[in-house]
């Protein structure tokens, strides 16, 4: 397996937990309450799954590795730079939506839930199309420029940063809200 299978992977479990972050934006703007336990699941999602585990590997392992190259493309160098840039992004829209969750839990009116819309409907828009960059034009490219070995050096030390993080925790998390958005319509 090559070391960006996992990364893909974890691409397809924050697809779906974007999706249900779509749906809860649709909820509110039909004007029901923000399911804030369903926020805070959103927040710990992204704060310890998509930031933590995913862009730790790629913010201190992939990232660092691929501008070690000396021979890298410049567009690539580029595109890692931009990258690394939108985690930070990433993380403030994250940090948006646990913020505008508290201000609503402690007495916040409807400019609070506005936030949550607000932050929900930056998040829905940001990741798919971050996660497509990467999917379609990082990932398989930049791993040419490593050899077999330093593939699996860096399979090994993102299989360290996933037993950190729980894998099983999120995938659990995001199923639970899948299986209860079930019965409620958007």
């Amino acid at each position: 397996m090559q070391p960006i299978g996992p990364l893909m992977h974890e691409h397809r479990l924050i697809e779906r937990m974007i999706t249900l972050m779509g749906q809860e934006l649709e909820w509110l703007k039909r004007g029901e309450e923000p399911d804030l336990r369903f926020i805070d699941h959103s927040t710990d999602f992204f704060l310890y799954f998509a930031d933590a585990c995913h862009h730790g590997k790629e913010d201190q392992l992939l990232f660092p590795a691929v501008l070690a190259k000396q021979d890298l493309e410049e567009r690539y160098r580029k595109l890692t730079v931009r990258l690394q840039r939108e985690h930070i992004y990433a993380r403030s829209l994250t940090q948006r939506l646990e913020e505008a969750a508290h201000k609503r839990r402690t007495g916040g009116g409807t400019e609070s839930v506005q936030a949550i819309m607000d932050a929900l409907h930056r998040i829905v828009q940001f990741y798919p199309r971050h996660i497509m960059t990467e999917d379609k034009e990082y990932f398989h490219q930049v791993m040419e420029c490593f050899g077999k070995d330093e593939q699996q050096t860096l399979l090994r030390e993102f299989d360290e940063v996933e037993k950190r993080v729980l894998h099983e925790r999120y995938q659990d998390m995001v199923r639970e809200h899948e299986e209860g958005q079930q019965g409620r319509k958007p």
